[in-house]
């Protein structure tokens, strides 16, 4: 027998429904964080006993036997079968960590589903996993289904409701076998909602919805933080989606009773995402189980620094106005570290493993602003694709530093100047010119960092505006990235010289001519 032809006898009416009580209003919950306050661990309490354990489901079956609800015949334990493992995985290295990242059929949590969340920090820490493997991640799959090739465990096998919602009855039906033996089982393991004082309550379906935002320091306002992972979870049943454009997100499915939200700093398909440190995935715990729409605002602590470092990235794939490759990159971990920087670098893109560093401070200590987040890690990712797209295997056999730090460059210029405009200020200098590297000269203190590509691009000629003799005189306008995007991948270039005779080969922009362009190219 299925579950689907449990037989529903008398007394349910009494059983689901208590005289007086009102169905609970479902209000908007607004946060503001205030990490500073809570420690960015996130405190695991007490293991909790599993409702929708097979043995649960089994004995609140029996409970609703003896009071008389279910048939004595009509649920045998044949027909309470798992449908769902709760498994852990247990990933090695950040290879097995990306098998799992990849596979679109998984949601998966870095910390487990069946205890008390004490306090919601912002990363989460197996005490028993070496420094150097990633965290277990925990999720329920369906019984029988396919998964990637990395070492698993179950953990309980579950009875869960089928997802579509076609599937659920109409909230007032009372022949809905499923969400009576679960809301038993909730009550016999002390799972029920503490907020909700009747059954009524609890039954009421509502749809979570919500806002994302976080404060920029630079710009003075609140601003939106676009395609987060934001994720909704009331034990086994969740729902994982994305904000839009505005950082508003709205849930596909219905909810009954409380539930917990939380983000992933995590970009769909995983084209990039945010540890916290150097291994664990960086998360938001918000409201845990609560009814209402999440609106929040991230103005301080770590989650601050990844809220700006993800604007950087989510801009990058999916904002950006210069019609560059439509996937620049793939499975970048962005390790955000709560530390100074070093001394000879704000960021670094590691090409060994595509893992870039962003450090919160400077090495002097002083704390990053918005633009310095947003800058450092559009460069940075400016060397990640350069990587992708490169047709020469790996960026690392471009031999000319000059080729890969001008594009970079560029990147970060024309990314944080679309974005900020004239707030584009220099992390150092506090001037838009310098960030640009206007002031570039042969005999410069940062000779590899060259404005050749912005300079190509830009109608602002650095030696004429300033009077500088030693700056160059940048004439030359009209390309475009997109132009510098083609010549960059292309195997044979690897120093700055091939770029510049690629260049030459290009049609001239409007009002450019050959002579005007090679005066200015010869200054390399």
């Amino acid at each position: 027998m299925s579950l689907k032809k449990i037989i529903i006898v008398g007394g349910i009416g009494t059983f689901l429904f208590l005289a007086g009580c009102q169905q609970a209003s479902v209000n908007p919950i607004g946060q503001t964080d205030n990490t500073s306050n809570s420690p960015d661990q996130l405190v695991l309490g007490k293991k909790l006993e599993n409702p929708y354990s097979v043995s649960s489901m089994i004995r609140a079956r029996d409970s609703l036997v003896a009071q008389g609800v279910l048939s004595k015949s009509a649920v045998t334990d044949a027909d309470l079968v798992a449908t769902h493992y709760y498994i852990r995985f247990k990933p090695q290295n950040d290879t097995q960590l990306d098998e799992l990242n990849k596979d679109s059929s998984l949601v998966l949590w870095d910390y487990p589903l069946d205890y008390e969340i004490l306090e919601g920090g912002t990363v989460y820490r197996d005490p028993e996993i070496p420094a150097n493997e990633p965290n277990y991640q925990y999720t329920a799959i369906e019984v029988g289904q396919l998964l990637p090739s990395v070492e698993y465990e179950i953990l309980e096998e579950l009875i869960l409701e089928p997802e579509p919602e076609s599937l659920f009855l109409e909230k007032k039906s009372v022949s809905n076998y499923y969400s009576i033996l679960e809301q038993e089982a909730l009550r016999i393991t002390d799972n029920l909602s503490k907020n909700g004082q009747c059954l009524e309550k609890r039954m009421g379906k509502w749809r979570p919805t919500g806002n994302i935002q976080v404060f920029d320091d630079i710009l003075g306002r609140n601003v939106p933080v676009v395609s987060v992972n934001v994720r909704t979870r009331n034990w086994f049943r969740w729902w994982d989606g994305y904000t839009d454009i505005n950082g508003n997100f709205s849930c596909s499915k219905k909810y009954y009773g409380d539930l917990a939200y939380s983000l992933r700093w995590q970009y769909p398909n995983n084209r990039f995402d945010i540890r916290s440190g150097l291994t664990g995935q960086a998360f938001f715990n918000g409201p845990n189980q609560k009814r209402g729409a999440w609106n929040l605002v991230i103005s301080s602590g770590m989650s601050w620094v990844y809220a700006h470092i993800f604007r950087a990235g989510s801009f990058y794939l999916g904002q950006e106005p210069f019609g560059l490759n439509n996937r620049p990159f793939d499975l970048i971990s962005i390790q955000a570290l709560n530390e100074n920087s070093p001394s000879d670098k704000d960021a670094q893109y590691k090409g060994s493993n595509e893992n870039i560093r962003i450090w919160k401070n400077r090495n002097d200590g002083t704390k990053n602003t918005a633009v310095d987040l947003f800058s450092n890690t559009a460069h940075e990712l400016g060397h990640a694709h350069h990587d992708e797209i490169y047709d020469g295997s790996y960026v690392a056999n471009v031999d000319d530093r000059k080729l890969k730090e001008s594009w970079a460059v560029a990147i970060e210029y024309y990314m944080t100047s679309t974005v900020y405009g004239a707030n584009s200020w220099d992390r150092i200098t506090g001037s838009p010119f310098d960030v640009a590297r206007q002031t570039w000269s042969s005999s410069c203190s940062f000779p590899n960092y060259t404005p050749i590509m912005v300079d190509l691009i830009d109608t602002h000629n650095q030696r004429v505006t300033r009077g500088v003799s030693t700056y160059l005189n940048d004439p030359v306008s009209g390309y475009t990235l997109k132009q510098f995007e083609t010549i960059i991948a292309k195997k044979d270039c690897k120093k700055l010289s091939n770029f510049i005779g690629e260049i030459k080969k290009l049609p001239l922009p409007s009002g450019i001519s050959a002579t005007t362009r090679d005066n200015y190219l010869n200054q390399f």
